[in-house]
């Protein structure tokens, strides 16, 4: 078994709310798919990294995997105003 996984990496961000705390934290969310979250602690500003991931059993489930992961991620992004006060733009793609 494999896994396909997606990363946002948002930044460099302040996020006040935090307090100077660190999140680091996995979270599971629908149709096998798990989100993980991290922001250093610090005062300043650094990288937000979110990580969608799932597993497949098949190389030929892979495509459709990404696709998935790609559409939970606009989902998110979507919510975010509501739920961080900040947008997020999604308008470049690495693919390793």
């Amino acid at each position: 078994m494999s896994t396909v996984e997606i990363v946002l990496n948002e930044g460099p961000v302040s996020v006040p709310s935090l307090a100077g705390s660190g999140v680091e934290r996995t979270l599971p969310l629908w149709g096998g798919i798990s989100a993980s979250e991290f922001f250093p602690q610090t005062e300043g500003s650094a990288f937000y990294v979110l990580s969608l991931r799932k597993a497949v059993i098949d190389p030929d489930e892979v495509l459709t995997v990404e696709d998935e992961l790609v559409s939970a991620l606009r989902l998110l992004v979507a919510a975010w105003p509501f739920s961080g006060g900040s947008f997020v733009v999604l308008d470049s793609r690495d693919v390793i």
